[in-house]
C-alpha cells in the first residue's frame, strides 16, 4: 500500500460528496494488494483527515474489523455523502434555478450540463420520485 501523500494513494478532502469514491477507492487499492479487512480499515484510517479518522475510530464497524460495516458507518456519519442526499427533488430544482442564470455558450457547456442534470435526476427516476417526462 502507498504511503499518504503517494501520488498513487487514494485522496480525500473533506468533501462529503466524494466519500463514497474515496472508500471504494480504497478498497480496490486494498483488494489489488491483498489486505484483509482489518487492513484495509487501516488503509482508509490512514488515508482520510486525521480529524476525521480519530471519529471513524469510534464506529462499530471499526471495532469489528468489518469493512462493509465500517464504510456503512463511516457513510452515515456525513449526511451529504449519500446519493439520496444529494439526489433530492429540492436539490435538483435548485441546481436548475441556479444554472438558468449562466449562459450556455458552447457545445461542451451544454453537454456538461446534460451530464450535471442526467446525474442529479437519475435517481429521482429510479426511486419514483420523478417521471421520466418529469425529467
Amino acid at each position: 500500500m502507498p504511503v499518504q501523500g503517494d501520488p498513487s494513494a487514494p485522496r480525500w478532502d473533506g468533501d462529503a460528496s466524494q466519500l463514497a469514491d474515496f472508500l471504494y477507492d480504497v478498497k480496490v487499492l486494498s483488494d489489488h494488494n491483498g489486505c484483509s479487512e482489518a487492513q484495509t480499515i487501516t488503509a482508509a484510517l490512514r488515508y482520510a483527515p486525521s480529524a476525521d479518522a480519530r471519529v471513524w475510530r469510534t464506529t462499530d464497524g471499526y471495532e469489528a474489523s468489518s469493512w462493509s460495516a465500517f464504510a456503512s458507518d463511516v457513510l452515515d456519519l456525513y449526511p451529504d455523502a449519500s446519493e439520496g442526499h444529494r439526489s433530492t427533488l429540492h436539490a435538483l430544482e435548485a441546481f436548475v434555478t441556479a444554472q438558468s442564470s449562466i449562459a450556455i455558450t458552447t457545445p461542451s457547456e451544454l453537454a456538461q450540463y446534460h451530464r450535471n442534470f442526467l446525474s442529479a435526476s437519475a435517481f429521482l427516476v429510479k426511486q419514483a420520485r420523478i417521471s421520466t417526462g418529469e425529467r
